[in-house]
């Protein structure tokens, strides 16, 4: 509990999507853009980032607007 309370915003974002706990969009934002991801509107349910020289994510939101970590492969950003 000590670790987690001195983890930077990221780390605890990237602590939440392993864990397997749903995120937001919001969440899910924040982190792509961190890992240099630009969203690029596609309209509907799905997000699209991407970034040079890297495959696009697609993201697929929920009528709740939570992420399911099942929808997005962590293994994309390279951490």
């Amino acid at each position: 509990i000590w670790y987690y309370s001195h983890m930077s915003s990221i780390d605890k974002l990237i602590f939440k999507f392993l864990s397997g706990k749903n995120i937001t969009v919001d969440d899910c934002d924040k982190l792509l853009i961190y890992y240099g991801y630009d969203y690029h509107k596609s309209g509907g349910s799905h997000r699209v980032y991407h970034r040079t020289n890297a495959k696009s994510i697609t993201i697929i939101i929920s009528k709740n607007r939570n992420i399911s970590p099942a929808c997005i492969s962590i293994n994309y950003l390279k951490i």
